[in-house]
């Protein structure tokens, strides 16, 4: 039975006719010893055409961890498998389980790299989902948590997530296979023994022998719903994030109008988007949702989310990201007529002139006259900010939402983050080589000018 259910998940999850390596991470230990006899089992009986590597980490943390190694290394040996191994440098510290865990996947990552056509396989059972699930149900998480451990994370495949620990037992003692007991899964000082030593026999007892398998379903039918929701807030982070201020900008009326139960979900998105590389709790989130829906906090400060990042909160728009006396490229002051490099490339220039006889509008838009006498230096040149609004020329004094005119200018991301803006205080003078402000403009009574000049 076992057979088979490795068998099928390696078809479910590999491409057909798929050659390359299995990397089977084995510590000696009952689980990893009877993933390792299932698949050389299906290597030659099943005809996969796949070659298998042993991979094992020391943690060199316990009295134990050599005879453990040892035990691997004779038991490839014996089987005519190559063995790759890696150790924890450093002294004998303890170390916390994610610790521990961080140390041992990067290990994992750096076998993979070196079998580019390669997978790798973790014995990770039913009753580990079981365990999983109760560790983040005490820890209060949401979706993702109970979802459990993922059959398939981008190269990292896990074939027994549907086999109960007894029916591992079982297999290994019709199959006469020889492993080793970790002393340390026998010490209550963790939660996750606790749990398997003192709670999980009473649950069993209460629930019956199948506990472990319909825990497994559950979370396996969790992180299909998990998958579903990610995926929506994926397709909104799509049509509404964009880079702004060195993090990203999303729609604020947009955001509080998708269902409450998805808003997390993006949010947990736009800060991965955004740099922040830790999960977010659900406390965090739920703050910063309120946070968005308040619009902002009445000081004017950011939502500090740890990590050089913030959300700064705009009339229409938000923005996750650095600080913004971090993030802004910069102001670059403009005291007085003359000629300046600007800081994301380009050279501007203001020069006073007498207003052209029979004056036209340039055909060029990288120039420009404006009525100087509706202005005052010093004026300033910056990027662009979440709820910046400006009065287009040609749209009769209308006021519009940057963001809405660079859209309609079909600017990229990028054109979009570099695009300077000439600013007379808190009031775009220019977008600099797109369009000027209409209050700004040149008209027949204007007894003073300046021309603008932008090259590239």
């Amino acid at each position: 039975m076992l057979l088979s259910v490795c068998s099928d998940f390696l078809r479910r999850q590999l491409p057909p006719a798929a050659g390359g390596h299995l990397l089977a991470a084995v510590s000696g230990g009952l689980d990893s010893m009877v993933m390792l006899h299932l698949l050389q089992r299906c290597r030659r009986e099943l005809a996969l055409p796949l070659r298998l590597v042993v991979v094992h980490f020391n943690h060199r943390l316990r009295p134990a961890a050599s005879a453990e190694e040892k035990f691997v290394a004779a038991s490839c040996r014996h089987a005519g498998l190559p063995l790759l191994i890696g150790q924890r440098q450093g002294g004998a510290v303890r170390l916390s389980e994610e610790a521990a865990r961080e140390a041992r996947y990067a290990f994992f990552a750096r076998c993979l790299a070196a079998y580019p056509d390669s997978w790798l396989l973790t014995a990770h059972t039913a009753s580990d989902q079981l365990e999983t699930v109760l560790l983040n149900l005490l820890r209060g998480s949401g979706l993702r948590g109970l979802k459990g451990i993922p059959g398939r994370r981008q190269k990292f495949l896990r074939p027994l997530l549907a086999v109960s620990r007894r029916e591992m037992e079982e297999y290994a003692r019709r199959h006469d296979l020889d492993y080793l007991e970790d002393e340390s899964n026998a010490s209550l000082a963790f939660t996750r023994n606790r749990l398997r030593h003192q709670v999980l026999p009473l649950l069993r007892e209460i629930a019956g022998p199948e506990l472990d398998r319909r825990a497994a379903a559950m979370a396996a039918g969790l992180a299909g719903d998990w998958q579903f929701i990610d995926n929506a807030a994926a397709r909104f982070c799509q049509r509404q994030a964009v880079a702004a201020d060195g993090g990203i900008s999303c729609s604020r009326m947009e955001f509080l109008a998708q269902p409450e139960g998805l808003q997390p979900y993006i949010l947990a998105r736009l800060l991965r988007q955004a740099g922040r590389e830790k999960q977010a709790t659900r406390r965090l989130l739920a703050a910063l949702r309120v946070f968005i829906a308040r619009g902002g906090g009445r000081s004017g400060k950011g939502f500090r989310l740890g990590k050089g990042l913030t959300c700064r909160v705009g009339d229409e728009d938000f923005v996750i990201g650095p600080p913004a006396a971090e993030t802004s490229p910069g102001v670059l002051e403009i005291p007085a007529p003359g000629h300046y490099c600007l800081p994301a490339g380009g050279r501007l220039s203001l020069a006073f002139c007498s207003p052209p006889a029979g004056w036209c509008r340039p055909g060029d838009r990288k120039r420009e006259y404006v009525d100087a006498g509706r202005l005052s230096f010093p004026l300033q040149v910056r990027h662009w900010r979440p709820g910046d609004r400006f009065c287009p020329l040609g749209l009769g004094g209308h006021r519009q939402k940057l963001k809405k005119f660079f859209t309609a200018a079909q600017l990229s991301a990028a054109e979009k983050a570099k695009t300077p803006l000439l600013c007379h205080g808190s009031e775009i003078i220019w977008v600099v080589g797109q369009r000027l402000d209409e209050r700004f403009a040149l008209r027949p009574e204007s007894e003073k000018c300046l021309e603008l000049s932008y090259d590239v």
